[in-house]
């Protein structure tokens, strides 16, 4: 039988209870989900679902990550919510896929752990399954009445425990693109997600960092003092544009806003003065009609021991997260949030400055 695979949450308890139910049958795993939005979200679904099927001796196969077609099948639909239309095509482009690929392994059943998603109806899935499965001659399998039932209400029960227990990656979003933006919209909030620093930085409850975090506690899953997974609410942080210019129709210069920097309407700053700060032995630029600072790259490298010859080579090997938030805590207090840029020297000229953030709470994962 050929199990298709949405994530590794749904996917551990679902292959437990198949391997029970089939115990005589092969099982093959099968994750193939082009909806899954960015690709390192992707990734890192993947790679969990590939530690829960290693710990289940289960074999398992990856389709290819095909996103135009789940967005040739979306369009027209980006706006409906879930268990709409959109979903139903999501599903008929996933079970196709695994229809397809079991007739090709000579296997005779197939099903999908998407039954366990409590965002998902199994009644769509269910019929959608049916009819693919009946196309290829093939059985679609599925926990039928009273069993399904139970199944489903162990499941509630269960599921996140049993994710808890095993240290499993826990998505906050079904992994479309589309529902993020409606969930987090609806929620007011920004899709941290879907953005991507321009600056190669691994930020906080990014996709990223929690790649970096399951990895470690993966390579560390045989340690006698291996760590313990744990989650919190932290307040993070995302730039979302801004730049410097000379005059408001000049190309922007080349600059660093440095993390924690709040939203700034495009202000005019023409009494920026330059002084050289006897405790942080470099030169600051202050306005007194305006909080913005600015610090020269002569000054960063000062500040925090580095050797950058100029802006480009910064913004291309940037200071990590951590290193401006220090940088942040030296010139203006470990708490502030007012705008600090770094410019490639010294400029007595009027300055424009123009800023978009966001500050917002996340829950995250850590190691105790």
């Amino acid at each position: 039988m050929l199990i298709h695979i949405c994530c590794s949450v749904d996917n551990l308890y679902f292959l437990k209870k198949a391997k029970e139910a089939f115990a005589h049958e092969k099982i093959v795993g099968f994750f193939y989900n082009p909806n899954i939005h960015p690709y390192s979200e992707y990734l890192l679904r993947l790679e969990d679902v590939k530690r829960t099927c290693e710990m289940l001796g289960i074999e398992l196969l990856e389709g290819d990550y095909e996103l135009e077609k789940f967005l040739d099948k979306a369009k027209g639909k980006e706006l409906l919510g879930e268990k709409s239309e959109r979903c139903f095509e999501c599903f008929d482009l996933r079970l196709e896929a695994s229809a397809l690929k079991a007739f090709e392994l000579g296997e005779e059943k197939f099903t999908t752990t998407l039954l366990t998603s409590p965002k998902k109806d199994p009644n769509q899935l269910i019929a959608k399954g049916q009819h693919i499965a009946q196309r290829h001659n093939l059985e679609f399998v599925v926990f039928r009445n009273d069993n399904f039932e139970h199944f489903k209400s162990e499941l509630d029960l269960n599921l996140q425990a049993l994710a808890r227990e095993n240290e499993l990656y826990r998505q906050n979003y079904c992994g479309c693109q589309f529902a993020l933006k409606i969930q987090k919209e609806s929620q007011n909030r920004s899709p941290f997600e879907l953005y991507s620093p321009l600056k190669r930085q691994i930020l906080p409850a990014s996709i990223e960092e929690r790649t970096q975090i399951f990895r470690t506690l993966d390579a560390a899953k045989k340690d006698a003092n291996k760590p313990f997974l744990a989650q919190k609410t932290i307040a993070t942080y995302r730039l979302l544009n801004g730049g410097v210019w000379l005059s408001k129709n000049s190309n922007p210069l080349n600059c660093c806003i440095l993390a924690r920097s709040k939203s700034k309407a495009k202000v005019r700053i023409n009494d920026l003065r330059w002084v050289f700060s006897q405790r942080l032995s470099v030169l600051v630029g202050y306005s007194q009609r305006d909080e913005t600072l600015f610090l020269t790259l002569e000054g960063l490298n000062t500040l925090m021991a580095k050797n950058y010859d100029n802006l480009k080579e910064l913004n291309l090997n940037p200071l990590n997260y951590e290193e401006e938030l220090s940088l942040r805590a030296l010139v203006s207090g470990s708490e502030s949030i007012n705008p600090i840029i770094v410019l490639e020297e010294r400029i007595e000229k009027t300055l424009f400055v123009e800023i978009k953030s966001v500050f917002q709470e996340e829950k995250v994962f850590y190691l105790l």
